[in-house]
């Protein structure tokens, strides 16, 4: 049964920003945008900020002032077929398969090791995220060899720091707010319940306003 939990759009359109990464300055990203007061979505809108520029990616040769694109799309669009794009010029959209390849994954990830634009990064996590997902036999085959395991944890390090951080704040938060309950269900008065937070969680007077 086809997995219909992986988050294909976010990854749809970091991927995008990718492929227009040298005319991003040229350009309006506008996610999910609402095409009228009804419920009709597009994945992403692409707006020339100056209608004479000339994009360089020749999927964006083709765009005009406003642009809607879409993930398997119904509207009369250009159509983009990712397995037909060429590996060299569009490694980023290529990886939005569920038939990747060893050989793509190594790919991707020689250009991941070649961005060094923070937001282009944060980009590429984003399109390895699902790509792994959709493709979890090819990435356990190669986490089997080391230097593949080591790139992969390379790439995904920060993601699983970032995740780890958060799920640690939020412990913390909720033991600040369990902390204040049981202060307050003792009778303690609001100014010496700050103190005690204060002294034993290193919060300051406008952050301890979140949880009383």
């Amino acid at each position: 049964m086809k997995d219909t939990k992986i988050q294909w759009h976010p990854a749809f359109v970091a991927a995008m920003g990718l492929e227009l990464k040298q005319n991003r300055n040229d350009l309006i990203f506008e996610k999910e945008y609402n095409l009228n007061t009804k419920p009709l979505e597009i994945d992403l809108l692409v707006i020339k900020k100056e209608s004479s520029v000339q994009l360089t990616n020749e999927i964006g040769k083709f765009f005009k002032g406003h642009n809607i694109v879409e993930y398997k799309s119904l509207f009369p669009t250009q159509i983009i077929v990712t397995r037909e794009l060429g590996k060299s010029n569009h490694v980023w959209l290529r990886f939005l398969s569920e038939r990747l390849k060893k050989q793509d994954v190594i790919e991707f990830l020689e250009n991941v090791r070649q961005l060094s634009d923070k937001e282009d990064q944060e980009l590429a996590d984003s399109v390895l995220e699902v790509g792994m997902e959709a493709n979890k036999q090819i990435i356990e085959e190669l986490m089997g060899d080391e230097n593949m395991y080591e790139a992969l944890m390379e790439m995904m390090e920060p993601r699983i720091q970032q995740r780890e951080k958060a799920k640690i704040e939020a412990e913390r938060k909720r033991g600040i707010r369990l902390a204040v309950k049981s202060l307050q269900d003792l009778g303690t008065g609001t100014v010496d319940i700050k103190k005690v937070i204060i002294k034993n969680y290193g919060l300051s007077e406008e952050e301890i306003e979140e949880f009383l």
